[in-house]
């Protein structure tokens, strides 16, 4: 009987995930913005942004729960999906602003290829974080030799 309770007493509880930074949010955002801009995520986005969330060292140990409560509670606040993309200007640093479209762009190029709605809104994400030109060709270009059918 002392041994139930000493073991009961030992047991540990489960640790929770911590919430996400909000540049953690932010960069997930990106990703969430490209994934759903066509009308929905396709099972290759989904996949492209589960890899990238196992293999960041930013999303280490972040439940991708709270990064889409976090992408859903942005939404909310700024009136509609499109309109979220302002909330990415909150990301300071120009590392994370560069890091944020092209983790953007790597999603766009995840279901075969970057369609009209997407290149849109990587101009935009561009524009919006203030990625400059050069940047964003050398990026669109490595992930397409990276995703080439």
């Amino acid at each position: 009987m002392a041994s139930t309770k000493k073991n009961a007493k030992t047991k540990t509880k489960a640790k929770k995930a911590p919430r996400p930074t909000a540049t953690e949010t932010l960069l997930f955002h990106g990703m969430y913005l490209m994934a759903v801009i066509d009308g929905s995520a396709s099972e290759a986005e989904l996949q492209v942004v589960e890899g990238l969330l196992g293999s960041l060292p930013e999303f280490g140990s972040t439940s991708v729960e709270a990064l889409v409560a976090g992408s859903r509670a942005l939404v909310s606040e700024h009136g509609g999906t499109i309109e979220s993309l302002i909330a990415l200007t909150d990301l300071r640093k120009k590392p994370h602003r560069v890091k944020c479209f092209l983790l953007a762009a790597e999603v766009a190029y995840a279901s075969g290829g970057i369609g009209k709605a997407e290149a849109a809104l990587l101009r935009t994400i561009a524009k919006v974080l203030g990625v400059d030109a050069a940047t964003t060709k050398m990026i669109v270009k490595v992930l397409g030799m990276k995703y080439v059918a």
